[in-house]
Protein backbone atom coordinates (compact mmCIF):
# COMPACT_ATOMS: atom_id res chain seq x y z
CA UNK A 1 0.00 0.00 0.00
CA UNK A 2 0.96 3.46 -0.27
CA UNK A 3 1.12 6.06 2.64
CA UNK A 4 -2.11 7.39 1.67
CA UNK A 5 -3.81 3.99 1.30
CA UNK A 6 -2.70 2.76 4.49
CA UNK A 7 -3.95 5.64 6.31
CA UNK A 8 -7.57 5.47 4.37
CA UNK A 9 -7.43 1.68 5.52
CA UNK A 10 -6.43 2.86 9.30
CA UNK A 11 -9.23 5.58 8.83
CA UNK A 12 -11.59 2.50 8.10
CA UNK A 13 -10.58 0.50 10.67
CA UNK A 14 -11.32 2.91 14.04
CA UNK A 15 -14.91 2.58 12.74
CA UNK A 16 -16.43 -0.44 14.92
CA UNK A 17 -19.64 0.05 11.92
CA UNK A 18 -16.72 -1.98 9.53
CA UNK A 19 -16.67 -5.28 11.46
CA UNK A 20 -18.96 -7.35 9.95
CA UNK A 21 -17.54 -5.92 6.25
CA UNK A 22 -14.32 -6.66 7.41
CA UNK A 23 -14.42 -10.23 9.28
CA UNK A 24 -16.11 -11.33 5.35
CA UNK A 25 -13.85 -9.94 3.50
CA UNK A 26 -11.28 -11.33 5.28
CA UNK A 27 -12.48 -14.77 5.38
CA UNK A 28 -13.30 -14.71 2.07
CA UNK A 29 -9.83 -13.89 1.02
CA UNK A 30 -8.27 -16.33 3.37
CA UNK A 31 -10.25 -19.05 2.02
CA UNK A 32 -10.14 -18.11 -1.52
CA UNK A 33 -8.00 -20.52 -4.02
CA UNK A 34 -9.09 -18.79 -7.23
CA UNK A 35 -7.52 -15.70 -6.97
CA UNK A 36 -4.90 -16.23 -4.28
CA UNK A 37 -2.57 -19.55 -3.85
CA UNK A 38 -4.90 -22.59 -2.17
CA UNK A 39 -5.20 -22.69 1.65
CA UNK A 40 -2.13 -23.44 3.37
CA UNK A 41 -1.86 -23.97 7.25
CA UNK A 42 1.85 -23.71 7.41
CA UNK A 43 1.54 -19.95 5.61
CA UNK A 44 -2.04 -18.52 7.97
CA UNK A 45 -0.10 -19.95 11.69
CA UNK A 46 2.23 -17.25 11.63
CA UNK A 47 -0.22 -14.96 10.35
CA UNK A 48 -2.19 -15.35 13.53
CA UNK A 49 0.85 -15.37 15.96
CA UNK A 50 2.06 -11.68 14.13
CA UNK A 51 -2.14 -10.71 14.92
CA UNK A 52 -1.35 -11.98 18.33
CA UNK A 53 1.95 -10.90 19.57
CA UNK A 54 1.13 -7.43 17.94
CA UNK A 55 -1.23 -6.53 21.21
CA UNK A 56 1.00 -8.27 23.61
CA UNK A 57 0.64 -6.22 26.21
CA UNK A 58 -2.24 -4.39 25.45
CA UNK A 59 -4.50 -3.48 29.21
CA UNK A 60 -7.14 -6.63 29.49
CA UNK A 61 -9.70 -3.84 28.70
CA UNK A 62 -10.15 -4.26 24.90
CA UNK A 63 -8.82 -0.49 23.06
CA UNK A 64 -11.22 0.52 20.05
CA UNK A 65 -8.41 1.13 17.92
CA UNK A 66 -7.29 -2.69 18.71
CA UNK A 67 -10.84 -4.25 17.43
CA UNK A 68 -10.21 -5.72 13.82
CA UNK A 69 -6.84 -7.00 15.18
CA UNK A 70 -9.20 -9.42 17.91
CA UNK A 71 -11.58 -10.22 14.84
CA UNK A 72 -8.80 -11.01 12.73
CA UNK A 73 -6.75 -13.07 15.15
CA UNK A 74 -10.12 -14.94 15.69
CA UNK A 75 -10.86 -15.30 11.43
CA UNK A 76 -7.05 -16.97 11.27
CA UNK A 77 -7.65 -19.34 14.20
CA UNK A 78 -10.80 -19.97 12.79
CA UNK A 79 -9.76 -20.60 9.56
CA UNK A 80 -6.77 -22.94 10.86
CA UNK A 81 -9.57 -25.18 12.63
CA UNK A 82 -11.95 -25.24 9.23
CA UNK A 83 -8.97 -26.18 7.34
CA UNK A 84 -10.80 -24.65 4.58
CA UNK A 85 -13.40 -26.93 5.06
CA UNK A 86 -12.37 -29.85 3.87
CA UNK A 87 -14.12 -33.20 3.12
CA UNK A 88 -13.90 -35.59 5.19
CA UNK A 89 -15.97 -38.16 3.17
CA UNK A 90 -14.81 -39.42 0.28
CA UNK A 91 -15.37 -36.45 -2.67
CA UNK A 92 -17.52 -37.13 -5.59
CA UNK A 93 -17.19 -36.12 -8.72
CA UNK A 94 -20.08 -33.29 -9.33
CA UNK A 95 -20.63 -31.21 -12.62
CA UNK A 96 -20.31 -27.73 -12.40
CA UNK A 97 -22.76 -25.31 -11.53
CA UNK A 98 -24.25 -23.64 -13.99
CA UNK A 99 -26.04 -20.36 -12.07
CA UNK A 100 -23.39 -17.59 -11.74
CA UNK A 101 -23.13 -16.88 -8.01
CA UNK A 102 -24.95 -13.29 -8.21
CA UNK A 103 -28.48 -15.18 -9.87
CA UNK A 104 -28.38 -17.74 -6.70
CA UNK A 105 -27.33 -15.26 -3.95
CA UNK A 106 -31.17 -12.59 -3.79
CA UNK A 107 -31.83 -11.25 -0.45
CA UNK A 108 -29.07 -12.05 2.18
CA UNK A 109 -30.32 -13.08 5.56
CA UNK A 110 -28.42 -11.38 8.41
CA UNK A 111 -27.39 -13.82 11.30
CA UNK A 112 -29.45 -14.01 14.62
CA UNK A 113 -29.18 -11.73 17.66
CA UNK A 114 -30.22 -11.12 21.53
CA UNK A 115 -33.97 -11.57 20.94
CA UNK A 116 -36.49 -13.33 23.11
CA UNK A 117 -40.12 -12.83 25.06
CA UNK A 118 -40.44 -13.62 28.60
CA UNK A 119 -44.29 -14.45 29.57
CA UNK A 120 -45.13 -14.19 33.21
CA UNK A 121 -47.00 -15.92 35.77
CA UNK A 122 -50.08 -14.36 34.48
CA UNK A 123 -49.79 -15.29 31.23
CA UNK A 124 -48.49 -11.41 29.64
CA UNK A 125 -45.90 -11.84 27.07
CA UNK A 126 -42.86 -8.84 27.00
CA UNK A 127 -41.09 -9.28 23.80
CA UNK A 128 -37.55 -8.41 25.07
CA UNK A 129 -36.12 -6.90 21.75
CA UNK A 130 -38.75 -3.98 21.87
CA UNK A 131 -38.29 -3.33 25.54
CA UNK A 132 -36.32 -0.22 27.08
CA UNK A 133 -33.60 -1.54 29.90
CA UNK A 134 -34.76 -1.29 33.18
CA UNK A 135 -36.84 -2.99 35.45
CA UNK A 136 -39.41 -4.97 33.62
CA UNK A 137 -41.91 -6.46 36.10
CA UNK A 138 -42.53 -7.39 39.77
CA UNK A 139 -42.62 -11.40 39.91
CA UNK A 140 -43.66 -13.32 43.13
CA UNK A 141 -40.27 -11.89 45.64
CA UNK A 142 -38.18 -11.10 42.59
CA UNK A 143 -37.56 -7.98 40.49
CA UNK A 144 -37.14 -8.61 36.82
CA UNK A 145 -34.51 -6.31 35.22
CA UNK A 146 -33.70 -6.01 31.76
CA UNK A 147 -29.83 -5.24 31.50
CA UNK A 148 -27.74 -4.06 28.31
CA UNK A 149 -26.66 -6.75 25.34
CA UNK A 150 -29.53 -9.36 25.94
CA UNK A 151 -29.57 -10.21 29.47
CA UNK A 152 -32.34 -10.20 32.14
CA UNK A 153 -31.56 -10.63 35.56
CA UNK A 154 -33.95 -11.35 38.62
CA UNK A 155 -33.14 -10.37 42.14
CA UNK A 156 -35.31 -11.17 45.05
CA UNK A 157 -36.34 -8.81 47.57
CA UNK A 158 -37.82 -7.77 50.84
CA UNK A 159 -41.97 -8.69 49.76
CA UNK A 160 -43.58 -11.51 50.37
CA UNK A 161 -45.39 -13.93 47.88
CA UNK A 162 -46.20 -16.87 46.48
CA UNK A 163 -43.41 -18.22 44.11
CA UNK A 164 -44.44 -17.68 40.28
CA UNK A 165 -43.53 -19.51 37.39
CA UNK A 166 -41.88 -17.49 34.21
CA UNK A 167 -40.73 -18.56 30.75
CA UNK A 168 -37.98 -17.62 28.87
CA UNK A 169 -38.40 -17.88 24.95
CA UNK A 170 -35.98 -17.74 22.13
CA UNK A 171 -37.37 -17.82 18.11
CA UNK A 172 -35.19 -18.50 15.73
CA UNK A 173 -32.55 -16.30 14.71
CA UNK A 174 -32.88 -15.38 18.26
CA UNK A 175 -30.47 -15.88 21.98
CA UNK A 176 -30.56 -14.66 25.36
CA UNK A 177 -28.92 -14.74 28.48
CA UNK A 178 -30.60 -15.13 31.99
CA UNK A 179 -29.47 -14.48 35.60
CA UNK A 180 -31.60 -16.41 37.61
CA UNK A 181 -32.83 -15.47 41.55
CA UNK A 182 -30.10 -17.95 42.60
CA UNK A 183 -27.13 -16.37 40.74
CA UNK A 184 -26.83 -19.06 37.97
CA UNK A 185 -26.31 -18.00 35.10
CA UNK A 186 -28.33 -19.65 31.48
CA UNK A 187 -27.60 -18.26 28.38
CA UNK A 188 -30.35 -19.66 25.97
CA UNK A 189 -29.51 -21.17 22.09
CA UNK A 190 -32.15 -20.01 19.10
CA UNK A 191 -35.25 -21.79 19.17
CA UNK A 192 -35.11 -23.32 23.08
CA UNK A 193 -37.41 -21.96 26.12
CA UNK A 194 -36.87 -22.36 29.69
CA UNK A 195 -38.85 -22.42 32.35
CA UNK A 196 -37.95 -21.21 35.73
CA UNK A 197 -39.53 -20.15 39.21
CA UNK A 198 -38.79 -16.53 40.26
CA UNK A 199 -37.73 -18.09 43.86
CA UNK A 200 -36.01 -21.35 44.74
CA UNK A 201 -38.10 -22.01 48.15
CA UNK A 202 -38.09 -25.88 47.83
CA UNK A 203 -35.52 -28.55 48.31
CA UNK A 204 -34.39 -28.48 44.70
CA UNK A 205 -34.02 -25.72 42.61
CA UNK A 206 -35.75 -27.01 39.35
CA UNK A 207 -36.14 -25.54 35.63
CA UNK A 208 -37.25 -27.05 32.57
CA UNK A 209 -35.60 -26.56 29.11
CA UNK A 210 -36.38 -27.29 25.31
CA UNK A 211 -33.67 -26.59 23.18
CA UNK A 212 -29.92 -26.11 24.17
CA UNK A 213 -28.57 -24.19 26.79
CA UNK A 214 -25.52 -23.25 28.88
CA UNK A 215 -25.38 -23.26 32.44
CA UNK A 216 -23.40 -21.67 35.17
CA UNK A 217 -25.03 -22.83 38.51
CA UNK A 218 -24.86 -21.23 41.92
CA UNK A 219 -23.04 -23.37 44.14
CA UNK A 220 -25.51 -24.90 47.09
CA UNK A 221 -24.87 -28.16 47.92
CA UNK A 222 -27.78 -28.11 50.22
CA UNK A 223 -30.16 -27.07 47.63
CA UNK A 224 -29.31 -29.34 44.29
CA UNK A 225 -29.99 -27.86 40.94
CA UNK A 226 -32.09 -29.94 38.53
CA UNK A 227 -32.66 -29.43 34.45
CA UNK A 228 -35.53 -31.36 33.49
CA UNK A 229 -35.32 -31.44 29.42
CA UNK A 230 -38.60 -32.21 27.00
CA UNK A 231 -37.31 -35.81 26.34
CA UNK A 232 -37.04 -36.90 29.73
CA UNK A 233 -33.81 -36.14 30.97
CA UNK A 234 -32.49 -35.01 34.48
CA UNK A 235 -29.67 -33.49 35.15
CA UNK A 236 -28.71 -32.91 38.67
CA UNK A 237 -25.78 -30.90 40.13
CA UNK A 238 -24.72 -28.46 43.09
CA UNK A 239 -22.68 -26.07 41.28
CA UNK A 240 -21.32 -26.69 37.83
CA UNK A 241 -20.89 -25.36 34.28
CA UNK A 242 -22.23 -27.35 31.39
CA UNK A 243 -24.02 -27.67 28.34
CA UNK A 244 -27.28 -29.16 27.63
CA UNK A 245 -28.65 -30.32 24.00
CA UNK A 246 -31.92 -31.01 24.04
CA UNK A 247 -33.76 -29.73 20.71
CA UNK A 248 -37.35 -31.73 20.35
CA UNK A 249 -37.14 -33.83 17.32
CA UNK A 250 -33.66 -34.52 17.37
CA UNK A 251 -32.18 -38.03 17.71
CA UNK A 252 -29.88 -37.56 20.34
CA UNK A 253 -30.11 -35.30 23.38
CA UNK A 254 -26.52 -34.47 25.59
CA UNK A 255 -25.15 -32.99 28.26
CA UNK A 256 -21.36 -31.53 27.88
CA UNK A 257 -19.52 -31.43 31.77
CA UNK A 258 -17.01 -28.44 31.34
CA UNK A 259 -16.30 -28.17 35.20
CA UNK A 260 -17.74 -29.63 38.50
CA UNK A 261 -19.80 -33.34 38.70
CA UNK A 262 -23.17 -33.75 37.61
CA UNK A 263 -25.40 -37.13 37.21
CA UNK A 264 -27.68 -37.52 34.08
CA UNK A 265 -30.34 -39.83 34.65
CA UNK A 266 -28.12 -41.38 37.32
CA UNK A 267 -25.23 -42.01 35.25
CA UNK A 268 -22.55 -39.51 36.56
CA UNK A 269 -20.18 -37.31 34.58
CA UNK A 270 -16.35 -35.60 35.26
CA UNK A 271 -15.56 -32.60 33.33
CA UNK A 272 -14.54 -33.44 30.05
CA UNK A 273 -17.20 -36.48 28.95
CA UNK A 274 -20.34 -35.91 27.74
CA UNK A 275 -23.89 -37.93 28.31
CA UNK A 276 -25.83 -38.88 25.18
CA UNK A 277 -29.38 -39.77 25.07
CA UNK A 278 -30.83 -41.99 22.00
CA UNK A 279 -33.82 -43.89 22.10
CA UNK A 280 -34.05 -43.48 26.33
CA UNK A 281 -30.71 -45.08 26.89
CA UNK A 282 -27.70 -43.09 27.90
CA UNK A 283 -24.04 -43.46 27.13
CA UNK A 284 -21.23 -41.65 28.52
CA UNK A 285 -17.63 -41.37 27.02
CA UNK A 286 -15.25 -38.05 26.04
CA UNK A 287 -16.23 -34.91 24.85
CA UNK A 288 -14.98 -32.44 22.76
CA UNK A 289 -16.32 -29.49 25.49
CA UNK A 290 -14.99 -26.19 22.59
CA UNK A 291 -17.64 -27.92 20.09
CA UNK A 292 -20.44 -28.24 22.56
CA UNK A 293 -19.79 -24.66 23.78
CA UNK A 294 -19.14 -22.93 20.43
CA UNK A 295 -22.27 -21.86 20.13
CA UNK A 296 -21.96 -19.88 22.87
CA UNK A 297 -19.01 -18.21 22.00
CA UNK A 298 -20.17 -16.83 18.60
CA UNK A 299 -19.04 -19.90 16.42
CA UNK A 300 -20.49 -22.54 14.48
CA UNK A 301 -18.67 -25.84 15.17
CA UNK A 302 -19.10 -29.10 13.15
CA UNK A 303 -16.94 -32.50 13.09
CA UNK A 304 -17.51 -34.90 10.32
CA UNK A 305 -21.44 -33.48 10.15
CA UNK A 306 -23.48 -34.57 7.32
CA UNK A 307 -25.37 -31.22 5.51
CA UNK A 308 -28.20 -31.94 7.02
CA UNK A 309 -26.98 -31.27 9.94
CA UNK A 310 -24.86 -28.49 9.04
CA UNK A 311 -28.42 -26.81 7.54
CA UNK A 312 -30.57 -27.77 10.61
CA UNK A 313 -28.04 -25.01 12.52
CA UNK A 314 -28.29 -22.60 9.88
CA UNK A 315 -32.25 -23.12 9.68
CA UNK A 316 -32.16 -22.29 13.47
CA UNK A 317 -29.88 -19.44 13.67
CA UNK A 318 -30.78 -17.43 10.01
CA UNK A 319 -34.61 -18.92 10.48
CA UNK A 320 -34.58 -19.85 7.63
CA UNK A 321 -36.30 -23.14 5.40
CA UNK A 322 -34.14 -25.19 3.49
CA UNK A 323 -34.91 -27.31 0.48
CA UNK A 324 -32.92 -29.80 -1.47
CA UNK A 325 -32.73 -30.18 -4.75
CA UNK A 326 -29.62 -32.74 -4.90
CA UNK A 327 -28.68 -35.93 -3.58
CA UNK A 328 -25.64 -34.42 -0.91
CA UNK A 329 -25.84 -36.82 1.75
CA UNK A 330 -22.49 -38.23 1.36
CA UNK A 331 -20.88 -34.79 1.88
CA UNK A 332 -18.92 -34.26 5.47
CA UNK A 333 -17.86 -31.17 7.28
CA UNK A 334 -15.88 -30.02 9.81
CA UNK A 335 -14.05 -27.12 11.40
CA UNK A 336 -15.99 -23.33 12.74
CA UNK A 337 -16.76 -19.82 11.77
CA UNK A 338 -18.45 -17.18 13.11
CA UNK A 339 -22.01 -16.53 13.72
CA UNK A 340 -22.06 -13.11 13.39
CA UNK A 341 -21.46 -13.80 9.47
CA UNK A 342 -24.21 -12.84 6.86
CA UNK A 343 -25.93 -15.77 5.37
CA UNK A 344 -24.22 -15.81 2.21
CA UNK A 345 -20.77 -15.85 3.53
CA UNK A 346 -21.07 -19.08 5.45
CA UNK A 347 -22.86 -20.58 2.06
CA UNK A 348 -19.65 -19.21 0.60
CA UNK A 349 -17.45 -21.12 2.83
CA UNK A 350 -19.29 -24.59 2.66
CA UNK A 351 -19.41 -23.96 -1.55
CA UNK A 352 -15.77 -24.60 -1.47
CA UNK A 353 -16.50 -28.30 -1.00
CA UNK A 354 -18.76 -29.65 -3.95
CA UNK A 355 -22.16 -27.88 -2.93
CA UNK A 356 -23.73 -25.19 -4.21
CA UNK A 357 -26.72 -22.68 -2.85
CA UNK A 358 -29.46 -20.83 -3.84
CA UNK A 359 -30.55 -17.64 -1.63
CA UNK A 360 -34.25 -16.45 -2.39
CA UNK A 361 -35.18 -15.01 1.05
CA UNK A 362 -35.59 -16.74 3.91
CA UNK A 363 -35.62 -20.00 1.53
CA UNK A 364 -32.58 -21.68 0.76
CA UNK A 365 -32.52 -24.48 -1.72
CA UNK A 366 -29.13 -26.77 -1.71
CA UNK A 367 -28.14 -27.37 -5.50
CA UNK A 368 -25.44 -29.58 -6.95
Amino acid sequence: MSEAEEKELNDLLQDERNEELFLAVLTELMLDASEHEPYNPARWQPVQERILRSDAGTPVVPLRRSWWKWTAAAVAAAILAVGAWQLLATREVMPPAGTAMEGRYKNDVPPGGNRASLTLANGSVITLDDAKDGVLAQQGNAKVTKLQNGQLAYAATDKKAPVAWNKLSTPRGGQYRVMLPDGTAVWLNAASTLNFPTSFEDDERIVELSGEAYFEVAKNSSQPFVVKTSDSMNIRVTGTHFNVMAYPGEKTANVTLLEGAVKVNGHQLSPGEQAVQAGGRVQVGPADTEHAVAWKNGYFSFSNADIHAVMKELERWYDISVAYEANVSHLRFGGGMQRSLPLSSVLRILEKNQVKFRIDGRKITVLQ
